[in-house]
């Protein structure tokens, strides 16, 4: 009989909620309360959208001594949330001493998997501590292997179906929205409350990413009725992670979805009040395979990051400073960020979102599919 872990992961939500409100509560300095840790560079897939372009990196990971002395200095520095990602985490060869460690050390984390090693994932206990594991998942099996690769939606099924079967930890699904899944919006709304799956989305972090010689950017009439359809279902009470006002802060982006993100200036003339500033960069973080730190994913190959390998944490981490965005519609960065800058409204709307997609998941162990996703 599986371990339930669901208490502590619970008490841990209850804990991170507190870090993030006494940000502004204590008026704290900038920190890495939140790292996105990229442990290596290695990939089995060729997304076409990769923000990292990780398959065409030299294979690097990071070594595990090297691991922890970062993951000690983290925790000194204040971070108390890690999520993990590669490239393709799994094949690091020390993934699960590393699950152990960040355990050990107290630290609250996910990780984030392409969802291709469904066999893998029965050997790796760890899973069972962690906060959540994310598969992405774009949509549809057509749309969703045209961009990540010919039988990547299938692996998917399958290691949703391992970890409902063998362990309690809360799954997530991220999709990325791309001219080939941008019709499958009501398919994975359909999934996701079937199976009680936790569903976040991105939109192409550029917007000029290419399959061969063929734009994957949906239209922006694509995209406004896309993310239509998400407010109408959030609405309805399906399991979408981000809350009500960040998707329709997305909707209604006045600057056209194009221009993914805007400064400081422009934000706030035409925003006005409603600007939701990014905490990426402040107190969330991105800490690349090669040692760059990047403010956001969306932030690789745009902005110009320092590696602390070269001139150390301090001087990597204050240079975020100097980051271009104030804004965004980047859904998932905008959330968490409405969270820090205490905006009752969301942070409301994820407590209750978070309660009751676990306590839901609690009773429902298998995995149900839906007939239309050949």
């Amino acid at each position: 009989m599986k371990k339930s872990h669901n208490f502590k992961r619970l008490f841990n939500r209850a804990r991170i909620l507190y870090y993030i409100l006494a940000i502004k509560a204590f008026r704290k300095q900038r920190y890495p309360f939140y790292v996105n840790l990229v442990i290596n560079s290695q990939c089995n897939l060729k997304c076409a959208y990769c923000f990292g372009r990780y398959s065409n990196r030299s294979q690097f990971y990071w070594k595990l001594e090297d691991l922890k002395v970062l993951i000690d200095d983290l925790y000194k520095r204040g971070t108390r949330y890690i999520l993990i990602q590669g490239g393709e985490p799994l094949l690091h060869p020390n993934i699960r001493e590393i699950f152990a460690y960040l355990n050990k050390k107290n630290i609250v984390s996910a990780i984030v998997t392409n969802g291709t090693f469904p066999n893998k994932l029965k050997e790796m206990p760890g899973l069972a501590l962690l906060d959540n594991i994310c598969f992405s998942l774009d949509g549809n099996r057509e749309g969703n292997d045209k961009a990540r690769g010919q039988g990547t939606f299938d692996k998917v099924m399958e290691s949703i179906r391992v970890v409902k079967e063998n362990f309690d930890t809360p799954i997530r699904i991220n999709s990325t929205i791309h001219k080939y899944v941008i019709s499958d919006c009501d398919f994975m709304a359909e999934f996701m409350k079937k199976n009680n799956i936790e569903w976040g989305i991105s939109y192409l972090f550029r917007g000029d990413e290419k399959l061969g010689e063929e734009t994957l950017a949906p239209t922006k009439e694509e995209i406004y009725n896309y993310q239509k359809k998400l407010v109408e279902y959030k609405r309805k009470g399906y399991p979408i992670f981000t809350a009500a006002k960040i998707l329709k802060y997305a909707l209604n982006w006045p600057f056209g979805y194009n221009t993914i993100y805007v400064d400081k200036e422009k934000a706030k003339k035409v925003l006005k009040r409603k600007n939701i500033e990014c905490q990426y960069g402040n107190y969330e973080i991105v800490i690349d395979e090669d040692g760059k730190i990047y403010p956001c994913q969306g932030m690789q190959g745009i902005f110009n990051a320092k590696s602390i390998h070269e001139v150390g944490f301090d001087e990597a981490f204050q240079h975020l400073s100097t980051k271009p965005c104030h804004t965004c519609y980047i859904i998932p960065m905008i959330n968490s960020s409405a969270m820090i800058n205490w905006d009752m409204n969301i942070i409301f709307d994820t407590i209750f979102h978070t309660f009751r997609t676990r306590f839901k998941s609690r009773k429902r162990k298998i995995l149900y599919p839906i007939s239309n996703h050949e």
